[in-house]
């Protein structure tokens, strides 16, 4: 009875167990498994102690340092010697998160406590010595209220309160009765009962008395061993668990007993290491070289401590975590649980179970290892699960995959024939057929556990159609259909066990690889192939009708391979393709609809589909599996990252158990089994958070800078001017699934809208403009679903300092100060422009008034010329009529020529003296006038200087003599080229020797001396003059300086000629400069260049020239008459055909008694003319014609300039010849007048002797001109030159009358007509040309055309008369005489030759004159 009674009780605790277990397996389901180890980042592989922070990061205590994990990244933080705020030690053996939340790690030398806001650890120690004794904690734990012990290993234990910072050590010494100093771990329990953990000594327990101190609680601890405690914990039932060296320890409180057990490890380690108690109330156990196991604590109320069960936590595919030391143990507030191991570093199981369990096996063959592969699927009416394999024979499994028997193939007979099986089928009858690779069709037969073949035989037509079975299927009359690869579609006839075999050389079955059938509600087939698409099978008529085969016709399976079919409730056949997605056919609409990647499909290749309901189904791809549905069109994608196995799916493996509603799909690197129902979206919602900012700028490259302080907390982060780059990390502590976590941001004030950007966990900005910003991230879980909660950080960027309020508070007062200070200068200046205004006005009216001044100096100057005229040209006469009176007598002045007394003689040396005196002050007044304005322009060319010199040296010989003064000139033996103007140096020159004659006594000296320096010339000009004193300096170059020496009588002048010496010097690139002693003299120095480049890139011609000017400005001597010119008016009335009219001549003028001394020199020898204005002057031209005008310049009215440019500009008058007189010795105004077209130019005071040798000049011209058109009428030869427009002239008349020549009528109008003149002009031209007549210009032409006729043919001078228009013969004879000399008849006789006798013409008889 008892015995029974024992067997009943077992069998209900067994029982009870199962349920517990049973209850237990499904309430956990294994999750996901990740291990992080150094590879990751990890700081070491052998964790200590986990904990993790207010902020959801995991935080590692390991051997070499503590690491912090945001589920992406580690940060790791060790010991530096040179930090003192640093962890104290790298060996960290726990780490504890307080009820405050703060970060506690321990070390061998003291604790330290981890600061957020500065990323840094504070450090305490429990004994401040020297030697660190008593500083190594093991151990911190969290006590009552703000108190945390610490053991410290081999010192006792302490406690520590968190906020004053307060050590209390406890020790043998302190507390007595202490069992040992070995303290490993300290635990405070809920009924406030302290439990100290040794060594290898086991436990203690310690309690607070009435009085607040330490006692011992008096429990009895006999029955636990004496080892080393690693772990205490209390579990919910407030029971403790001890983990130690010798076994794992229950103290249960009820019983007030301690319970020493023990697991069977696979290892059979007793030594346990870790403990926690999960969400789901199991009590985990880290075991040394055992990995973790689990108590179900539910156990607890149904078994007694020696008969619980302890169970290996295993992951999803069935198998341990781990075979290494789980130390220490950790459930996160996301009910994940964390593993520290020794040397594999950290695991973590989720919490989130596995949508999918995998199940994976590998065969090791002598090719290599290598994942088994899964094929055909199906279900026995247990709901056992027969998976077929690759070269593996087939498993049979429970419902829930644990293999329960394995069958191997075999060639014994009933036994499994093919280790391949492809494909797997359970009838209406609940049998089971399997399609091998090479072994046929076999039927599973429960009886005998054994295998029916059906095979191929090639001798048997009725056998089935080949060994090579890819799908078997029953339809609803129960027939059954195989489809094989390479022999077509196959009808089993179970009770003969024939075939009937379908292949397109005996049906209309377009392929012989059949790889899916399925049934319509018609009983018909549809049937899918390789090769030949979709094929649908009438099983009345037994016609086959291809589907989709049209190409260019919509729907079109263009790869026609299809792997897999199913027909839903509604009639909608779903066709799985390669290649061309899947398809759902609607068969009674006859309409399509395509499921791609376009569409969101992870693959187009559809191996496999199984329904889920009537609206979704599960397909199976390359790159997974996915679910449709069908109503939405929505499309769920699972890969590896979901649990599923890492090939790709296989054809047509996929099964729907619908015992247990599970569902599987078998792949090339294994197979999974899921509930579709439990397959949906997880509502987890990761958190998601800021971790750190990279700024990028001139000074860091890459500051990384941890934002975990301002989690939370509405701080703003400022990014400043020189950081224009920055990176914003962001995390989601979703630690089961980060690689599947996906992202969205958006920085408010720049963006509009959230950036969708998957896994990437930072974003970048470049250059924002400043202000103010929000960055926002949020996240989705690894389903997709997406969660408003965000994490976020304002953020300012700080504008650069041009930017901040200051800046434009200083830009303000700035333009404030700006506007004042120039309004003030607006009014300063307004102020100052009418200063200006009135100064220039003062200014402007000053040199008005100064150039009235000097406008009225130059111009008394130049009338000064017109009467010095009529002063010297008759005084010079008069000296000149007493010196030929002189002369004429033999004897002198005053004594031989009683007519012209010696006084008279005196008076008229000192009047012409005198004026010429005046002449050259008037001369210096005008050279001043153009130099002070610099409008004279050097005009330079290449001269003789020496003759230069000597000219101007030769103008105070007769001065020098009458001062006796010893006069000296000194000139260099070779000829000196000098790229000069020759007047302006005359002037430079000039100057200087007159100052040294004037400042000169009488018996003194004035030496003048030419060098020859190279590339420069010096002119020194020495007199024993008194000197300059040395205070004058460079004054004396300045303009009317006259420096008053009282030792020295004034000598006048304007004090304007050094001023001009230097002013001329100096535009010559020259130097000018002296030297003087008093008394002694003064030696001026000039020092010119000979070819200075800027005057050699502008210089004429080198030309020889006289100086008008300096006669003028060298006072008077004595005239010497001029030698009598030629009589060159006998030369020119030596012609055949003289002219007997008189010259006449035109004098305009507005001064009369110039008119008056004109006419006087010319009259008897021309017939005069006079004006008073250039307008009467231009009507007495036109008048008159007269042979030459002379006229003046300056004029009221026209111009002396202007009269002469409209006589030029006059065809009729500018033949006339004109000479301009004029007072200015300007080559501006000479310049003007030869434009003008004037003949000569000849200043004021003239000479009469030059002026009437250049008017008889210019008349011999105008008569040579007449010559030449004399000799070219008349054959003769001509050396005359004369302008080109008068020759062309010439010769275009001789042209158009020789053209008219045999036209007696040809007249005056005729040739005026031609060449394009009037009547008067023509004759005007003529006659100054030829001297004749227009009539006697056309005779003259037509007689040289005679005379050509007479000696060049043989026709008589009657005939050669008529033949040049002249009718009258003797008229003909009369004039030719008078123009040849001779008859006509003696020419012909002189001058003609036989025309047969002359081959040639000599064109030169006619250049020959007639005797």
């Amino acid at each position: 009875m008892r015995v029974m009674k024992r067997i009943f009780s077992n069998l209900l605790t067994l029982c009870l167990c199962c349920a517990t277990l049973a209850g237990y397996a499904v309430d956990n389901a294994a999750g996901r498994v990740l291990r992080y180890s150094i590879r990751e980042g990890l700081s070491f592989g052998v964790v200590n102690s986990i904990a993790q922070d207010k902020d959801g990061l995991m935080w590692f205590a390991t051997g070499d340092g503590v690491s912090r994990f945001d589920g992406t990244a580690f940060k790791n933080f060790k010991y530096d010697r040179n930090d003192p705020h640093s962890l104290p030690g790298n060996y960290v053996k726990s780490i504890v998160r307080d009820k405050n939340g703060t970060i506690w790690v321990s070390s061998r030398d003291g604790i330290a406590e981890f600061v957020p806001a500065s990323q840094h650890f504070n450090r305490y120690k429990p004994f401040q010595n020297k030697s660190g004794v008593g500083n190594d904690v093991s151990d911190i734990s969290q006590g009552q209220g703000d108190r945390l012990w610490l053991a410290l290993n081999g010192s006792g234990f302490a406690s520590f309160n968190t906020k004053t910072h307060q050590f209390t050590p406890h020790n043998q010494q302190t507390l007595p009765g202490l069992f040992t100093n070995a303290i490993l771990n300290v635990f405070e329990d809920s009924q406030g009962m302290l439990w100290l953990g040794s060594r290898d000594s086991g436990i203690e327990v310690w309690k607070y008395d009435a009085t607040g101190k330490l006692v011992k609680a008096g429990m009895d601890t006999g029955n636990v061993p004496e080892s080393r405690i690693n772990a205490i914990y209390e579990d919910h039932l407030r029971n403790v668990w001890i983990a130690s060296s010798r076994g794992l320890i229950l103290f249960k409180r009820a019983e007030n007993r301690f319970y020493d057990l023990h697991i069977n490890t696979f290892h059979h380690s007793d030594i346990y290491l870790s403990l926690i108690e999960d969400r789901q109330q199991n009590l985990l156990i880290g075991v040394q070289d055992g990995g973790v196991y689990r108590l179900a604590l539910s156990q607890m109320a149904v078994r007694p401590p020696d008969a619980l069960v302890f169970e290996q936590v295993r992951d999803k595919d069935n198998k341990g975590i781990t075979q290494r030391s789980v130390q220490s143990l950790y459930i996160d507030k996301d009910r994940n649980v964390w593993l520290g191991t020794y040397g594999e570093g950290t695991y973590l199981i989720s919490a989130i179970p596995e949508k999918f369990r995998k199940f994976e096996q590998k065969t090791i063959d002598s090719r290599a290892e290598s994942y088994l592969r899964y094929y055909g699927m199906c279900a026995d009416k247990d709901g056992n699960l027969w998976i077929g394999t690759d070269g593996d024979g087939i498993y049979k499994t429970t419902a829930s995959g644990e293999a329960l028997k394995h069958y191997a193939p075999s060639a014994q007979p009933g036994r499994l024939p093919d280790g391949a099986v492809i494909a797997a089928h359970r009838d209406r009858q609940d049998r089971l057929w399997f399609g091998t690779y090479s072994k046929g069709l076999v039927r599973y037969d429960p009886a005998t556990d054994g295998f029916k073949r059906y095979a191929a035989d090639p001798s048997d037509p009725h056998s089935l159609g080949k060994n090579d079975v890819r799908v078997i299927y029953q339809d609803r009359r129960r027939n059954i259909w195989v489809g094989t690869n390479g022999g077509g579609l196959s009808l089993l006839d179970e009770r003969t066990g024939k075939f009937r075999n379908f292949i397109p050389s005996n049906s209309s079955i377009n392929a012989n690889d059949v790889r899916a059938i399925t049934e319509d509600q018609y009983g018909n087939l549809w049937i899918g192939t390789y090769g030949g698409g979709l094929n649908y099978l009438n099983t009345r008529t037994m016609q086959f009708v291809p589907w989709f085969n049209a190409a260019g016709k919509e729907p079109y399976l263009s790869n026609r391979i299809v792997f897999s079919l199913y027909m839903d409730s509604l009639d909608r056949l779903w066709i799985g393709s390669e290649g061309n997605g899947l398809l759902l056919f609607d068969t009674r609409a006859k309409k399509v609809r395509f499921f791609d990647e376009k569409r969101g499909l992870a693959s187009n290749v559809i191996n496999a589909i199984q329904p889920e309901s009537q609206d979704k189904i599960w397909i199976s791809t390359n790159k997974g599996l996915s679910r449709i549905d069908a109503k939405t069109g929505s499309i769920e994608n699972f890969d590896t990252s979901h649990g599923l196995q890492g090939g790709q799916f296989n054809p047509g493996s996929a099964l729907l158990n619908a015992e247990s509603g599970l569902m599987s799909f078998g792949g090339t690197e294994g197979w999974n089994l899921f509930d579709p129902k439990q397959v949906r979206a997880s509502r987890y919602q990761p958190k998601v958070m800021i971790s750190g900012i990279r700024i990028f700028g001139k000074d860091k490259e890459n500051e990384v800078i941890s934002l975990f302080e301002y989690l939370g907390k509405q701080r703003r982060f400022s990014i400043k001017p020189d950081q224009p780059v920055f990176s914003i990390d962001y995390t989601a502590l979703n630690y089961a699934y980060p690689e599947l976590t996906r992202y969205a941001y958006m920085l408010e004030g720049l963006d509009k809208d959230w950036n969708y950007v998957e896994n990437e966990r930072s974003a970048t900005y470049r250059y924002l403009p400043s202000g103010n910003y929000e960055f926002k991230v949020k996240v989705a879980n690894q389903d997709g679903i997406w969660f408003e909660d965000h994490a976020s950080l304002p953020i300012r960027v700080m504008p650069p300092w041009y930017q901040s309020w200051w800046a434009y508070l200083l830009y303000i007062l700035t333009i404030g100060l700006v506007l004042y200070y120039y309004q003030q200068y607006k009014l300063g200046q307004e102020k100052m422009k009418y200063e200006v205004q009135l100064a220039h006005m003062e200014t402007r009216q000053q040199m008005e008034l100064n150039e009235k001044k000097l406008s009225f100096f130059t111009n008394v100057s130049h009338e000064f010329r017109t009467p010095l005229t009529l002063i010297i040209n008759p005084i010079r006469e008069m000296m000149q009529g007493a010196n030929e009176t002189l002369a004429a007598s033999g004897g002198t002045v005053g004594t031989t020529a009683p007519s012209v007394s010696s006084a008279t003689t005196t008076n008229m040396h000192i009047i012409y003296r005198n004026a010429k005196r005046l002449l050259s002050l008037v001369d210096q007044l005008l050279l001043f006038r153009k130099a002070d304005q610099q409008t004279d322009q050097l005009k330079p060319a290449a001269h003789n200087f020496q003759q230069l010199v000597t000219e101007v040296f030769q103008c105070f010989l007769h001065q020098a003599e009458q001062k006796h003064i010893h006069y000296e000139l000194t000139l260099p033996e070779t000829e000196l080229e000098v790229v000069c103007d020759w007047e302006k140096m005359e002037i430079a020159v000039f100057n200087l020797i007159s100052n040294a004659l004037k400042f000169t006594p009488e018996q003194g000296a004035v030496h003048v001396k030419v060098l020859d320096l190279g590339d420069q010339i010096e002119i020194t000009v020495s007199d024993t003059g008194p000197g300059i004193p040395g205070d004058a300096g460079e004054d004396i170059f300045k303009v009317f300086h006259q420096y008053a020496d009282r030792r020295v009588t004034a000598k006048g002048g304007f004090g304007i000629g050094l001023y001009l010496s230097k002013t001329f010097v100096e535009n010559h690139f020259g130097q000018l400069r002296y030297e003087s002693e008093l008394d002694e003299g003064t030696t001026f120095h000039v020092l010119l260049w000979k070819a200075h480049p800027e005057l050699v890139s502008y210089a004429r011609g080198s030309e020889t020239r006289g100086s008008v000017l300096l006669e003028e400005l060298s006072e008077g001597v004595m005239p010497v008459k001029a030698p009598a010119f030629p009589d060159w008016q006998s030369e020119l009335l030596d012609m055949k055909e003289p002219s007997t009219e008189s010259h006449t001549m035109l004098v305009v003028d507005d001064d009369p008694e110039i008119r008056l001394y004109l006419g006087s020199i010319f009259s008897g020898k021309y017939k005069m003319f006079d004006a008073g204005s250039g307008e009467e002057g231009l009507e007495l031209v036109r008048k008159h014609l007269p042979d030459i005008v002379i006229s003046d310049v300056m004029m009221g009215g026209t111009s002396g300039i202007e009269l002469c440019r409209q006589m030029k500009l006059d065809m009729a008058l500018s033949h006339i010849p004109v000479i301009l007189l004029t007072a200015s010795t300007s080559q501006d105004v000479r310049l003007k007048g030869i434009e003008g077209g004037a003949d000569d130019y000849i200043s004021k005071p003239f000479d009469k002797d030059i002026l009437v040798a250049r008017v008889a000049s210019i008349l011999r011209n105008r008569n040579d001109l007449q010559r030449y058109f004399y000799n070219e009428i008349t054959l003769q030869t001509s050396d005359f030159k004369i302008s080109v427009e008068y020759k062309e002239f010439l010769t275009e008349c001789i042209r158009i009358v020789e053209n008219h020549i045999t036209d007696p009528g040809f007249n005056v109008k005729v040739l005026a007509a031609e060449i394009g003149m009037s009547h008067s002009t023509l004759y005007n031209r003529i006659k100054s040309i030829s001297g004749q007549s227009a009539t006697s210009f056309v005779r003259f032409i037509r007689l040289r055309k005679a005379a050509q006729l007479l000696i060049t043919t043989d026709i008589t001078i009657s005939e050669t008369a008529f033949s040049v228009g002249i009718n009258d013969i003797r008229y003909f004879r009369e004039h030719f005489q008078k123009l040849f000399g001779m008859k006509p008849s003696d020419y012909v006789k002189k001058f003609r030759k036989p025309f047969h006798e002359r081959s040639t013409i000599d064109k030169d008889l006619f250049r020959k004159k007639s005797v």
